[in-house]
């Protein structure tokens, strides 16, 4: 276990470096911290936020699942986030037991040790947003699913893991139907009580959306009926492009076409294994669940929809150099790993440090660090003075962020907000606008006609300066 323990360590190092100065905090981490504050107000929500697609609403443990972190430090973004992280170094010791559960403890640590130096897994944890706890739940998940193989009864906490998932990130949650419903075939695992009781946990689970639905004039169902039915219906020829670039993430960051070359060669020695063995076959059908899920729905995904992805992918390599070693061919095994190992600890330590080449919020520069900085320097700047401020966002005119930071962090150290009412001296915070400059070019041109510059503050991309009307 020692070896597990120092694992543990290593996984929880990786993913709090640098986190201080790099912890992202954008419009819907605003969004969702201000709807934390309502509802430790007491106005509770039956429904979790907005999705990309017009009508459509993730569920409300996306909102639960940060309120007791939330209240106990006092809403702060970095301590929220701190123990979202340590959910999933618990969830990194049950895929261990997993493993060992599939195989043996060699098995089970070699599984430990690609999923937790995993680049991508890495940055998909630091990330506070909705799907942060899905990789975490479906360890859970398969766990107790493996565990119902021995005692039925536990197939319940299984489908109560599957519901939370469900809640974060539908997607998530389909892409494990597939591989779910061929393990408790072919081990099987159901019978009436547990079917009964698994059921009345999903739809008790599920059921916020059902009654959400009910007192919204069915804008759920709606929504999705417009959805498939729609103009905007995405359904049609379909790119898996961010699933290539999650291999890659995940295998050889720095060299693309290496990353290819090896996982086709896992991949087969995988199919290989999987001729005689369950295990086998059971991974290769939890890795390309996700591809097979966007191909039949006829969905070019996002990036983070791939977020399983990093599991599955420690599963599959370190199957396939299980294999290898009980065939003898340990060298190879070894070199693979050390391959692996390197290029991923490698792109963690030159990537993280400023979040160069992030993948999930490459196009903001929202770092909460800088935010505060900034932030101090209004106040300080301000004096006794009351004084406002205007602000250029990415996604345009969304403050939320900012908003949460006043009522959080500047109310809490300077004891006062700024006033709703515009004063002649005011701040304007400035993102940089990266995809689109033109749009802030023109934005900034009209600022500069109808306010006089007095000073400004930089800290990092963002920048805050101090006007006056003219």
């Amino acid at each position: 276990m020692k070896k597990l323990y120092l694992v543990l360590i290593v996984a929880f190092v990786v993913r709090v470096l640098w986190l201080p100065e790099n912890i992202f905090f954008g419009y819907e981490q605003g969004r969702d911290f201000l709807k934390l504050s309502e509802i430790t107000s007491g106005n509770l929500t039956l429904i979790g936020p907005k999705t990309d697609i017009e009508g459509l609403f993730h569920g409300a443990f996306s909102y639960y699942s940060l309120l007791p972190s939330f209240v106990i430090f006092g809403g702060n973004p970095l301590l929220v986030l701190l123990s979202l992280i340590s959910v999933h170094i618990v969830s990194i010791f049950f895929l261990y037991k997993l493993a060992v559960s599939f195989r043996n403890k060699k098995f089970g640590l070699l599984v430990a040790v690609l999923y937790a130096i995993s680049y991508s897994s890495v940055v998909y944890v630091r990330w506070l947003s909705n799907p942060n706890l899905v990789p975490a739940l479906a360890i859970f998940f398969l766990y107790f699913l493996k565990q119902a193989e021995k005692k039925k009864s536990l197939l319940i906490l299984a489908a109560l893991f599957w519901a939370l998932i469900f809640h974060l990130q539908v997607v998530a949650a389909l892409i494990l139907c597939l591989p779910a419903v061929y393990f408790v075939v072919a081990k099987k695992v159901l019978t009436k009580k547990n079917i009964v009781l698994s059921g009345l946990v999903i739809v008790g689970i599920l059921s916020t959306y059902l009654i959400f639905n009910f007192r919204n004039d069915n804008i759920l169902l709606t929504g999705f009926v417009d959805y498939i039915t729609g103009e905007q219906s995405p359904v049609g020829q379909v790119r898996l492009d961010e699933f290539n670039n999650e291999i890659v993430d995940n295998l050889l960051p720095p060299h693309r076409e290496i990353a290819f070359a090896l996982i086709w060669l896992v991949v087969i020695l995988n199919i290989f294994a999987a001729w005689r063995d369950f295990t086998s076959r059971y991974i290769l059908i939890l890795f390309f669940a996700a591809p097979t899920v966007f191909v039949l729905l006829g969905v070019t995904p996002l990036r983070h929809l791939f977020i399983l992805i990093p599991l599955f992918t420690s599963l599959l390599v370190a199957n396939a150099l299980n294999y290898l070693i009980e065939r003898k061919y340990v060298p190879v095994s070894a070199l693979i790993l050390v391959a692996i190992l390197m290029g991923n600890l490698i792109t963690i330590f030159s990537r993280l440090p400023e979040s160069n080449r992030n993948f999930i919020y490459h196009a903001q520069s929202t770092y909460l660090a800088d935010m505060k900085n900034l932030i101090d320097f209004a106040y300080r700047d301000s004096g006794e003075s009351a004084f406002s401020y205007d602000y250029y966002s990415v996604p345009y005119w969304h403050k939320d962020a900012w908003e949460y930071l006043f009522s959080w962090y500047g109310k809490w150290k300077y004891k006062t907000l700024p006033s709703d009412r515009r004063t002649k001296v005011f701040y304007v915070f400035i993102e940089p606008d990266e995809t689109q400059p033109k749009y802030q070019e023109d934005w900034y041109k009209t600022l500069t006609k109808t306010s006089m510059l007095l000073a400004e503050q930089r800290s990092g991309k963002l920048k805050v300066e101090k006007r006056e009307d003219k």
